[in-house]
């Protein structure tokens, strides 16, 4: 568990790895570690947020390059898990290939809305930040666009889960 004291290296060490919370966390707990284990490097430091910065970085860094440098491990039994296509799988391709004409359809700022409030998964706040627009833009550009899109795969025969 992560001390609440440390919101602002938590929101450094959070912009260093977008869309990884945990690991962000993690990092931030080493971080925190390390300045325990060297609390005179980190009292006689100009600047402990600079110092506590520049480990927290150095951190995600050493962490991205062992990520890369590791193969990815798989289960001995590999055949257990593999994807056999069922009577959907075509459908399912074919809808998705509908979906992302659809997409195309929409203006370029709706478009970004929606995609990265519903399919990134991300706060209307967070899209604003991102964007430099107001919440409330976001919401409303996410709002058409879902109409916009509703209303083409309608016209298309697309109905129900598709969108």
């Amino acid at each position: 568990m992560v001390p609440q004291s440390t919101p602002g290296l938590r929101r450094y060490v959070r912009r260093l790895l977008p869309g990884d919370p945990d690991r962000a966390d993690d990092i931030v707990q080493e971080t925190l570690l390390r300045a325990w284990r060297n609390l005179t490097v980190v009292a006689g430091a100009r600047s402990p947020e600079a110092w506590l910065s520049r480990v927290a970085r150095n951190v995600a860094i050493d962490w991205a390059r062992r990520h890369a440098a590791r193969p990815t491990e798989v289960d001995e039994d590999v055949t257990a898990t593999v994807w056999e296509p069922g009577e959907y799988a075509y459908e399912a391709v074919l809808d998705r290939a509908v979906l992302f004409g659809a997409l195309r359809t929409l203006s370029p700022l709706h478009r970004e809305a929606l995609l990265r409030v519903h399919y990134q998964d991300r706060t209307h706040t967070e899209v604003a930040g991102t964007l430099g627009v107001p919440p409330g833009t976001v919401k409303s550009r996410a709002h058409y666009a879902t109409r916009e899109l509703q209303r083409i795969l309608g016209e298309q025969g697309v109905t129900g889960p598709a969108y």
